[in-house]
């Protein structure tokens, strides 16, 4: 499911858009926008129990990121995600940031996809149920964040 037509996200943090994150054109650059998906993942992945031992490091293969309009400052925005897909050794999460100031719509979407892995071997392995069931968790408990 892409992160643009998602109506119910697990795990939103309010940002500030600061000064220092715009780039030369006054607009918050790639790195930061980047930076606020990685925020939101590990705010995600801290709510999941079964990674707290440390037994197990979720890690990021790919991202992508779609920008729809640009943010300025002053704003504050909303960055939401969730995971979407389960494969063997992977998750899917999609990711979307909405302005809550400026333009008032949502101005990135993306998705990152990571692999389970054993820190002791370096090897991607299953996604353990104990995780799942984490993520089912989350999810049913996912909120509307229009």
């Amino acid at each position: 499911m892409g992160s643009e037509i998602l109506t119910k996200w697990a795990v939103a943090l309010e940002i500030p858009a600061e000064e220092t994150d715009l780039n030369e054109n006054a607009h918050v650059g790639d790195g930061v926008m980047l930076g606020w998906f990685a925020r939101a993942r590990a705010a995600y992945l801290e709510q999941c129990p079964s990674l707290a031992d440390g037994s197990l490091e979720p890690t990021v293969k790919t991202v992508e990121m779609k920008h729809r309009r640009p943010v300025e400052h002053p704003d504050t925005v909303l960055v939401a995600t969730s995971v979407t897909e389960l494969g063997e050794t992977w998750f899917a999460m999609a990711c979307r940031v909405r302005s809550l100031l400026g333009s008032h719509g949502v101005v990135a979407h993306g998705r990152c996809t990571m692999v389970v892995i054993d820190p002791r071997t370096g090897e991607p392995v299953p996604v353990p149920e104990p995780l799942r069931r984490d993520f089912f968790a989350l999810e049913m408990g996912a909120r509307f964040h229009s």
